[in-house]
């Protein structure tokens, strides 16, 4: 009985905490921590506060998260990459792109090295506030320290092809291609409607012909974007006869 009643007063208190955290009552989390501390009832671990920390950031307080994360440092509990990588996150959601950066500085000096999701998470946070520069200025960065993943390219083409960069999106699909990096159907659609929007229709067309030789099972979202750009350059039977096929598969289920 005495153990059931530690593991409820356990569950209960870290509700209470969670509570606290969650409605930016920083104080009484502290005190209800010490007081566990105290009575020798073990306190929330990095797993529970990630979580905390995690919602809040969600939710574009960061603020809120900052204390949190502040708190755990205070009870000596070792934050982890997911606890940073969510203040990250929060930052970037909120715009605050040097607040955002500046947590590598401290994951650094507490031995914790970034990874793919630490600089994906930045760059596309400075590509979402319009600082394409420093977006890419960061990707080169990365790629001295960690190995980009198929997101990470996805995120730089999808920011350039966004900003009208299209030279600089086909060079960096080159380079992911000549990389090894898995291309996805994501990244396929990423770079045809970039092409599309940035009036390289003839090119997407091209790129489209190719995938279906190479008998790549594409969207429903590329379909229509090239069923669009064929009636844009009066290819109208091509147009019409993609149209057909989509229709008849679409019938299908």
């Amino acid at each position: 009985m005495i153990i059931v009643h530690m593991v409820i007063v356990h569950m209960v208190k870290k509700t209470l905490i969670q509570g606290y955290c969650t409605h930016g009552d920083l104080v009484k989390a502290m005190g209800l921590v010490s007081e566990m501390i105290n009575r020798g009832i073990p306190p929330p671990d990095i797993v529970f506060f990630n979580s905390v920390i995690n919602s809040l950031c969600k939710e574009g307080r960061v603020t809120d998260a900052q204390d949190t994360f502040d708190l755990v440092i205070y009870f000596g509990e070792r934050p982890d990459i997911f606890t940073f990588n969510s203040l990250i996150d929060g930052y970037c959601l909120v715009g605050e792109m040097e607040k955002a950066f500046g947590v590598l500085d401290t994951m650094a000096s507490g031995g914790i090295e970034p990874d793919s999701i630490s600089y994906n998470t930045i760059v596309n946070g400075y590509f979402k506030n319009d600082r394409i520069d420093d977006g890419l200025a960061l990707f080169r960065e990365m790629l001295k320290k960690v190995k980009p993943t198929t997101v990470t390219y996805n995120i730089i083409l999808d920011g350039l092809f966004g900003a009208g960069k299209t030279v600089a999106a086909k060079k960096t699909f080159h380079e992911m291609i000549e990389s090894g990096i898995t291309v996805s159907i994501s990244t396929y659609r990423i770079i045809l409607g970039g092409l599309c929007r940035n009036s390289c229709d003839d090119e997407a067309i091209t790129l489209f012909q190719k995938l279906g030789a190479m008998n790549v099972k594409l969207d429903i979202t590329i379909l229509n974007t090239m069923i669009n750009a064929l009636f844009k350059v009066q290819r109208r039977e091509e147009a019409n006869n993609l149209f057909a096929t989509v229709s008849a598969s679409v019938d299908c289920f």
